[in-house]
């Protein structure tokens, strides 16, 4: 067990046997919070109960805590909430935990009652029934969905799960610094806990709070640069894996000053300032090797009449000039509708063009990152190659608007409601980005502005 140190706290970092689940998905999934099968530390009966007492199986020895003495509670307690408490003493309040707990530096996660086990979705292959409607996909590489099975499970497993595969996918590309990484994952009689890394530079919306007006530290040109590669190196490396956000808001990915390096698709990419990809509750996730794809179930979407019909939006044509014609689409239902489907659905939404855009909209939301983009000749015509030429002008006025409120996930929907959207934006902003990094390196100069 590999020891992490974060200011002082020592952070047992356990080490899921990923391989043995992915080997036969189909029998371990399901037995993924199952005392004696699972891979996780679990004790259903831990006197110490340090999340709030929901349980009233009399099989279990919760019943019985009103007569255990504090002192008991704490001899008796489970090695996980053993360790727990000691090391992050200053998070424990008599035992007891609130869902969400933030410390400076690592926050504790925690179920509102037992996580439930991934299950297999009781739609059959959700892409193989909108495959055989013969509708044109934006993604023609979404096809390899079809033989692929469906677990959906609740918020809790299916972070849990997302967060361990992308760590151990990113790992082997020398990415692995773009998680916030789970530590010290276990369950303790009715809940289940994990501790995440946290950044000290935060969100979009705090990052202008280090350094001063006239000294801005991180809101430079230089630096929303680099984090606009980063971003676009994720999105265009988990395509493979048809990584899909969800709805998100700022609290998706956190920055970091961390100086990395590593290559991607044929780029060396370096930098002081990383995204880490942190919030997952509604991600959806495939394993090609294993045949399978996580995401958030949800029971009453998928009973829902609407889902067993066409979720997309037609595919059109749109011609860019006499040598080059896109596929463009729009999101033409309802706000709310469109974030359960990107939710709840299972099947990837536009991979290839959604996460692009969100993670874009939701950095130009912040008037501090817009007011550098739009004043830096370079970020602001790769901002601009996003969009469709006839969309700019109403582009500016709708996202001003976003910079008066805290921008929510449904913010961002009904912001792209109003554009149309190209379907290759992640690989189309990504080679733009390429050529730039070639530019530079050729002329011997740093980023210019």
């Amino acid at each position: 067990m590999a020891l992490v140190q974060n200011n002082g706290i020592n952070l047992g970092k356990y080490q899921v046997p990923l391989h043995t689940i992915l080997q036969d998905p189909s029998t371990f999934l399901p037995l993924l919070w199952t005392v004696n099968y699972s891979p996780f530390n679990i004790d259903r009966g831990c006197l110490y109960q340090m999340g709030e007492n929901n349980i009233t199986d009399s099989s279990t020895r919760i019943n019985y805590r009103p007569l255990i003495s504090p002192i008991i509670r704490r001899l008796f307690r489970c090695q996980s909430c053993h360790r727990m408490n000691d090391q992050i003493s200053s998070l424990s309040r008599r035992g007891s935990f609130k869902k969400q707990i933030t410390s400076p530096d690592v926050r504790v996660v925690s179920t509102e009652g037992l996580p439930s086990d991934p299950q297999l979705s009781k739609i059959p292959n959700l892409y193989l029934r909108i495959h055989h409607q013969k509708i044109r996909p934006c993604d023609p590489s979404l096809n390899r969905l079809i033989g692929v099975n469906f677990f959906g499970s609740d918020s809790f497993t299916n972070q849990t799960l997302i967060l361990l595969l992308l760590e151990d996918i990113l790992t082997e590309h020398s990415m692995e610094r773009h998680i916030s990484q789970i530590y010290h994952l276990f369950i303790c009689c009715n809940r289940g806990y994990y501790v995440q890394q946290l950044s000290m530079l935060g969100t979009v919306s705090t990052l202008h709070q280090h350094g001063t007006l006239l000294d801005p530290q991180y809101i430079r040109p230089d630096i929303i640069w680099e984090i606009i590669i980063k971003g676009f190196a994720l999105l265009h490396l988990l395509k493979e894996y048809d990584f899909s956000w969800g709805s998100i808001d700022e609290t998706a990915f956190l920055f970091s000053h961390e100086p990395i390096g590593y290559y991607h698709d044929g780029v060396w990419v370096q930098s002081e300032v990383i995204l880490k990809l942190t919030n997952m509750e509604y991600a959806g996730l495939t394993i090609p090797r294993a045949k399978i794809r996580l995401y958030r179930r949800s029971a009453v979407v998928e009973n829902r009449p609407d889902i067993n019909t066409n979720p997309f939006s037609r595919i059109m044509n749109h011609v860019i000039s006499p040598q080059e014609t896109i596929m463009i689409y729009r999101l033409d239902s309802s706000s709310e509708t469109i974030r359960q489907r990107l939710n709840y659905f299972g099947v990837p939404m536009y991979p290839s063009s959604l996460n692009a855009y969100f993670l874009m909209t939701i950095l130009m939301a912040d008037y501090s990152f817009y007011r550098v983009i739009v004043n830096s000749p370079s970020l602001y015509n790769l901002w601009i190659s996003m969009w469709i030429p006839g969309d700019l002008e109403s582009i500016d006025q709708h996202i001003n608007q976003l910079h008066h409120t805290k921008t929510t996930d449904l913010d961002v929907i009904s912001f792209l409601s109003n554009f149309r959207l190209r379907c290759d934006c992640t690989d189309f902003i990504w080679a733009k980005i390429k050529d730039m990094i070639n530019d530079q390196l050729k002329s011997g100069s740093p980023f210019s502005s």
